[in-house]
């Protein structure tokens, strides 16, 4: 009896060390087959982000560069992976820096605007500001600078000058791999200028200058520049200030941050998101894991009174590494068990084999759905958008797209672009291109539509405040237009008082406007000398004899150019909004 007792023990060992052993086995199968399969690395670069953080340090200190609050390169990462940031960061960049500049005249329109002073800045204000460098215009510069802004709460231009030390060119400088140092603890002497008491007046200050270094993320060579402004002679190899000019000097930087309590650099406005970003990204991650893994598996095997066999537990771990991917969830398995023996005088046993079904446990759809809403909704507070700038509302009217674009204008795209614009006059314009009557402003779009803008005008028309050539500037700037001005006094005048001219017969040079004319099509205008009866208000703008209305040569043909323009702009509306299928407003909202 105690032997047949030692022999059940025996075997109870045997089993537990049996099953011991292959938990162990098939948890260390399963860990290989996850490493062998990890997905997440498909969502990883095939190059990874390059650490540059050791190149600066191995720098002198008394180089005194300063380490940023986060890293440049993580934060340029975590950009590349999210969806939200993206959206977000597109639009700000089209619609602070995207719609491009123009440049308004500070002095009198009417006695000054023409002068040959005035017109040389204009022109020397539009050659630089459309062809930065070579190969980029100043928007384009600013689009990317922008997106450095954003993401990193830091950006900048290289500034390259002559030999003259004047600007000669711009290119934006990519500051993930550029890093400042410490003010100077020695000031420099330097000139300001500041409008005082009428007159430009020229004070001396000091000024505590930093540097700049950047290194290369290919050569892994350092390259310095020096603070914009910074009268200095610099050696761009090694940061050092020198007496007279070296063989490569170092160039200057024009930094623009997203100031934050006053430290060096700048903040980024989304940092207070970080975690909704980095969860959303692993949201989405899982998601994906899901259709890819399938998560809970489609059944499961039950066995009882006995053990897989050698072959069966293969075909098993075979399952487990080809089940993955969603070509592949209705393969079929086959199992072989054996029965399990206990003891000496066991009897054999039956191993039953049991396949449950867990379809019903499974996910039909994504998980974290109401959290992925809100993180998105957290992510766009920190850059204040309304859901139509970033494509989270599908269904919109007229109404509140045009609400949504007025508030973002008003509280977000236009304080953005007031003080970029309040840095570019007061470097650039003023200080180094010498320019005093015209002032840079940033465009934005167009934030009244073709109803509104008519009426508009109408009304400023009878008020006497708007003369011709300006509403065929304010034409030209509303609907893309290139209309050209009219070189007569009489264009500069305000609206009505040319038409009381038209009516008395006393415009000048009528007849050599509309000889330049392109012959009409559209309705037919009798000749000069018969009466021509014309319905609504058109006629007030001609001479009206005997209940009709007479017109010379050039009336005639300057009159039917406008009805066959009228035409066509009729023809254009019934195309463009269809028989009643859609209305403007609907249109105009798309």
């Amino acid at each position: 009896m105690a032997k047949k007792t030692e022999v059940k023990v025996k075997n109870a060992g045997e089993e537990v060390r049996t099953k011991v052993y292959m938990t162990k086995y098939r948890r260390s199968r399963i860990r290989a087959i996850a490493k062998e399969q990890g997905q997440e690395a498909l969502f990883q670069r095939q190059i990874p982000v390059e650490d540059i953080e050791e190149e600066f340090s191995t720098l002198p200190r008394e180089k005194r560069i300063l380490t940023p609050p986060y890293s440049f390169s993580r934060l340029y990462e975590v950009y590349e992976n999210s969806d939200a940031l993206q959206s977000c960061i597109d639009a700000m960049r089209m619609n602070v820096d995207g719609f491009g500049y123009k440049l308004q005249f500070l002095g009198d329109d009417f006695t000054e605007k023409d002068s040959p002073q005035a017109k040389a800045e204009f022109e020397k204000a539009k050659n630089f500001f459309d062809f930065a460098n070579d190969e980029q215009s100043w928007t384009t510069l600013r689009r990317l600078m922008r997106e450095d802004h954003e993401v990193l709460g830091n950006g900048g231009f290289e500034v390259i000058r002559n030999n003259r030390q004047e600007i000669a060119v711009l290119y934006h400088l990519p500051f993930q791999t550029v890093r400042l140092t410490a003010r100077d603890k020695k000031p420099v002497p330097i000139d300001i200028y500041i409008p005082r008491d009428g007159r430009v007046q020229k004070i001396k200050v000091k000024k505590h200058f930093r540097k700049f270094c950047q290194v290369d993320a290919t050569t892994r060579k350092l390259r310095w520049f020096k603070e914009f402004g910074d009268p200095r002679i610099m050696d761009a190899t090694t940061g050092d200030f020198v007496a007279k000019r070296p063989r490569i000097a170092a160039t200057e930087v024009m930094h623009f941050k997203n100031a934050f309590g006053g430290a060096a650099y700048g903040m980024p406005r989304w940092i207070g998101a970080m975690l909704q970003v980095m969860g959303r990204y692993r949201a989405n991650y899982v998601n994906y894991d899901l259709f890819d893994s399938q998560g809970i598996p489609p059944m499961a095997v039950m066995i009882s009174g006995g053990k897989l066999t050698d072959e069966s537990l293969e075909d098993l771990e075979i399952l487990l590494r080809s089940t993955r991917g969603t070509e592949k969830w209705n393969r079929i398995l086959i199992l072989e068990a054996e029965a399990d023996v206990l003891g000496l005088e066991a009897k054999e046993g039956k191993a039953n084999i049991e396949l449950k079904n867990l379809a019903d446990y499974r996910k039909d759809d994504q998980q974290f759905a109401r959290y992925l809403e809100s993180t998105m909704k957290d992510v766009r507070h920190r850059f204040r958008l309304p859901p139509l700038y970033t494509g989270a509302t599908e269904v919109y009217t007229y109404a509140t797209a045009k609400a949504a674009q007025t508030t973002a204008e008003e509280q977000v795209f236009n304080p953005e672009r007031f003080l970029f614009d309040e840095e570019v006059n007061k470097i650039i314009l003023q200080k180094e291109l010498g320019i005093t009557q015209w002032r840079y402003v940033s465009k934005g779009p167009q934030s009244i539509g073709g109803p509104e803008l008519a009426k508009g005008v109408s009304t400023f028309v009878q008020a006497g405040a708007i003369s011709v050539n300006y509403a065929i500037e304010i034409a030209n700037e509303a609907f893309g237009l290139e209309m050209s001005k009219f070189d007569a006094p009489w264009a500069d005048y305000p609206v009505r008082i040319v038409v009381e001219l038209l009516k008395l017969g006393m415009l000048s040079g009528v007849e050599e406007i509309t000889a330049a004319l392109p012959e009409p099509g559209g309705r037919e205008v009798k000749p000069s000398g018969e009466q021509l009866l014309l319905p609504g208000p058109a006629q007030k703008y001609f001479r009206k004899r005997d209940g009709g209305v007479t017109f010379s040569p050039g009336e005639a043909k300057l009159y039917s150019m406008l009805r066959s323009i009228e035409d066509m702009v009729e023809s254009l509306e019934v195309d463009k909004y269809g028989e009643g299928t859609y209305s403007e407003e609907s249109a105009k909202a798309a």
